[in-house]
């Protein structure tokens, strides 16, 4: 959650690889998403947390080839726990999230500065047609810029535009988010508009569920709750 958090309050644009959502990613989509980066991040967990050994094993895959591909990498390390001779030496370590600021602001300092130098050059367009295809990411939080140049104006989308519909459901991969960033986009900006983006990541919604349904009578459960859906959704 910090670490998003710093890199969103740096401005720089950046697509991030949930697990939860993808759990599975092939090793020709990772080398795209790296080519066209120009820096990698990748967290290693501690080793007792569930599932670190697999997740660490694609960690240091995914910084190899990226540091391979001459980009600048960030292997961030929770805790102390020595990692294998390959690798331990390129690793950052940090305690606990108040100090991951000043562990990954050299990073951002280094991408910012590759930018100014290499203006953010674009590989070579491909000439072939099939080359050329693009069928868009696999989460639209990681292509909000490009959005706009290929998102098609539906029913649901003039809905929510102009206010008709409230709420906006659906499977996932249906295009719900692809929807709120166009309609955030349509609308006037200034001081009466107000958007707010509620992330997974920046709000403990499990935390808060615990301490209605554990801690507070049944009263104040009901106002809570009415109270979180009032003004919040």
């Amino acid at each position: 959650m910090r670490l998003l958090s710093i890199i969103k309050k740096s401005s720089l644009q950046f697509r991030s690889l949930d697990v939860a959502e993808t759990p599975r990613v092939s090793l020709h989509e990772v080398r795209r998403q790296i080519a066209s980066a120009e820096g990698v991040i990748a967290h290693v967990l501690s080793q007792n947390r569930v599932g670190a050994l697999v997740h660490n094993a694609r960690c240091a895959l995914i910084a190899g080839i990226a540091a391979a591909s001459d980009k600048i990498v960030l292997l961030l390390q929770e805790g102390s726990a020595a990692q294998p001779i390959d690798y331990r030496d390129v690793v950052s370590y940090y305690g606990s999230a108040d100090n991951l600021s000043t562990v990954v602001e050299p990073f951002v300092r280094q991408v910012v500065t590759r930018l100014q130098v290499t203006g953010g050059d674009q590989p070579a367009r491909p000439e072939g047609l099939l080359q050329r295809l693009d069928l868009g990411e696999l989460a639209a939080e990681n292509e909000i810029v490009r959005l706009r140049s290929y998102f098609v104006e539906t029913a649901q989308f003039n809905d929510a535009r102009r206010g008709n519909a409230r709420l906006l459901t659906g499977r996932k991969g249906a295009g719900k988010t692809a929807i709120f960033y166009a309609v955030r986009d349509s609308l006037p900006h200034g001081h009466s508009t107000l958007v707010l983006d509620l992330k997974p990541e920046g709000y403990q919604f499990l935390e808060l569920r615990e301490v209605v349904l554990n801690k507070v009578s049944a009263g104040f459960q009901a106002h809570t709750l009415t109270a979180f859906w009032q003004y919040l959704l």
